[in-house]
């Protein structure tokens, strides 16, 4: 990947540099009875590095808080007035039904505000790292499997303690395996300028 242009735009101004370890995710699920059993499978495959400009870091994180804040309105709408029912009666919901629709709504309202909030402060490197997955998804479609864990170590300090924690680490990444103990040494050991 060309680093002195943006993976989104092609831009070659206002540039920012980013390196990402690859990590190869594959689920299968075994269903017998009652009981389904998923198996993950997390395995390195290399390195990996792209270059965004920030503007397209700015549209990606805004696209994104509000693909998440419209589904949470919904989500949270459409769970209220499936389950409203179940929760204070069927009698007072069918009775009430203008009142459950505007708590409803207010429930949405809220869920999506703090999907928002919560979303519009993603670091650029996470950012960062799903444009570069769209943009390998583009080019070949086995690239849907990969994760791209930003090799910035500042991303992984814990706020309460100020000390690097795996459990931040596990938390961002949305890793899952034991390979996250060994991604989390080698970002501990300072690979991000190793290409």
């Amino acid at each position: 990947m060309d680093k002195d242009k943006c993976i989104k735009c092609g831009e070659k101004d206002a540039l920012k540099g980013y390196s990402f370890l690859t990590v190869n995710v594959n689920s299968s699920s075994i269903t017998s009875g009652r009981t389904t059993t998923t198996t993950t499978t997390e395995s390195l495959t290399g390195m990996a590095s792209c270059a965004v400009c920030s503007d397209c870091i700015r549209k990606k994180r805004i696209s994104y808080a509000i693909v998440c804040g419209v589904g949470a309105l919904i989500g949270v709408f459409v769970a209220v007035i499936l389950f409203g029912g179940f929760f204070i009666g069927s009698s007072y919901y069918n009775d009430h039904f203008p009142g459950v629709v505007l708590f409803a709504l207010a429930a949405g309202a809220v869920a999506a505000i703090i999907a928002l909030i919560v979303t519009l402060q993603k670091e650029d490197p996470f950012v960062a790292a799903m444009l570069k997955k769209a943009a390998d998804k583009k080019r070949d479609s086995s690239a849907a499997h990969l994760n791209y864990v930003p090799t910035d170590s500042s991303l992984y300090v814990d706020k309460k303690t100020d000390t690097l924690e795996l459990a931040v680490f596990t938390r961002k990444t949305g890793l899952r395996t034991a390979l996250a103990a060994t991604l989390f040494v080698i970002v501990l050991a300072g690979v991000s300028d190793a290409k």
